[in-house]
């Protein structure tokens, strides 16, 4: 039984990302200098972002990349969208730093409290373990936003791949859409058994959560059978 585990993509992080794309622009001799590639990988940035927003096909060629970098300076429409953007991000993760901070002061006191119960079953000369997690899990899988892109080739690619393998992971930064892809790809076969929501929880908790999705399924089959 696999209790915990973790991989990496190699991969620049997300706050990474922009200086590196810029160091190469300035590396590959797009831009002189920092100024430059700075206003560059702006203009860059809106651009990807104004794909992403139509819901046809999106496609990122070299010929977009030179066409981009020959533009001028961006217009005041675009600078003013550029800073709404900016200041929406930074909004968001202002939101979730207070999330993170409120997660991390709940689980101090529920370590806390783990600790009081240990020290008092110890006490007694008892084993004691508390887990503080949902005794019956919710496995239905969560809804797709309002906005999708359907990305169907995507859709299909992933499900070929899932044919011919028992497993498949889904990686990527926050925020692309990992969960919605894998919510599509659960509607395209229809027959999703069980969602399993492991965030947030420590590898007990989420050895127990599995322990429980699977006597939930097991008892779901057994049903099925004598039905």
């Amino acid at each position: 039984m696999i209790r915990c585990f973790q991989w990496s993509t190699g991969e620049l992080n997300a706050e990474q990302m922009g200086p590196g794309i810029r160091l190469s622009l300035i590396s590959l001799g797009h831009a002189r200098d920092e100024t430059v590639a700075l206003e560059q990988y702006q203009r860059l940035f809106l651009h990807v972002f104004k794909l992403l927003s139509r819901p046809d096909t999106k496609r990122l060629t070299k010929d977009d990349l030179v066409a981009q970098l020959s533009l001028p300076t961006l217009n005041d429409d675009d600078r003013l969208l550029l800073t709404t953007l900016t200041n929406l991000v930074r909004e968001l993760e202002n939101r979730v730093s207070v999330l993170e901070e409120g997660l991390a002061e709940t689980n101090a006191t529920m370590q806390q409290i783990q600790n009081k119960v240990a020290a008092v079953m110890g006490g007694l000369d008892m084993k004691s373990m508390v887990d503080f997690v949902v005794a019956h899990p919710i496995l239905e899988p969560p809804l797709l936003v309002s906005q999708l892109s359907r990305r169907v080739d995507v859709v299909k690619q992933l499900s070929n791949q899932l044919r011919q393998c028992t497993w498949l992971a889904i990686y990527g930064g926050a925020g692309l859409g990992k969960t919605q892809l894998a919510i599509l790809l659960t509607r395209y076969f229809g027959n999703c058994l069980a969602w399993v929501r492991f965030r947030d929880l420590n590898p007990n908790q989420s050895y127990a959560r599995l322990v429980k999705t699977y006597e939930i399924l097991a008892g779901c089959m057994s049903l099925l059978w004598l039905s």
